[in-house]
C-alpha cells in the first residue's frame, strides 16, 4: 500500500474518533431513578420497545473472543418515542451509508 494511502486511511479513522467522558456520580444519580432496559438491534424486539418518550443509550458489542463486558458506549440521546427512534436506527442500519452526521453536542463537533 503506498504511504499516501496509508496517510489517507488513518485521516479517515481520526475523524471517527470521539473523546468520552463517563462521570460516574452522574450516572448513579441516574440509576437511582431510572431503570435501564436492554433491547437487541433486530426487528424481532420492535414490538417490546415502549412506545414512550425516553432516554437511550446506544453500545456496540462487538463480541471480541465472546467476552459479555467489552462493550462500548456510542451515543446517549431522548426522545419522544422511544420505538419510533428503536425504528430509524434498525432502518439505518440497511442503509450503505449509515447515519450521515451524529452530532456531538459538548463540543459542537461531528
Amino acid at each position: 500500500m503506498p504511504i499516501v494511502d496509508i496517510i489517507q486511511e488513518q485521516d479517515e479513522m481520526k475523524a471517527h474518533e470521539h473523546d468520552f467522558i463517563l462521570w460516574p456520580r452522574q450516572w448513579k444519580k441516574y440509576l437511582d431513578t431510572h431503570n435501564w432496559k436492554i433491547y437487541r438491534l433486530d426487528a424481532m424486539e420492535k414490538d417490546r420497545i415502549p412506545n414512550r418518550s425516553g432516554v437511550y443509550s446506544l453500545l456496540v458489542q462487538p463480541g471480541i473472543a465472546n467476552h459479555p463486558a467489552c462493550s462500548y458506549l456510542m451515543y446517549v440521546g431522548k426522545t419522544t418515542s422511544l420505538r419510533s427512534r428503536f425504528m430509524d436506527y434498525l432502518n439505518e442500519r440497511k442503509r450503505e451509508t449509515g447515519r450521515p452526521k451524529i452530532y456531538s453536542g459538548a463540543t459542537g463537533r461531528c
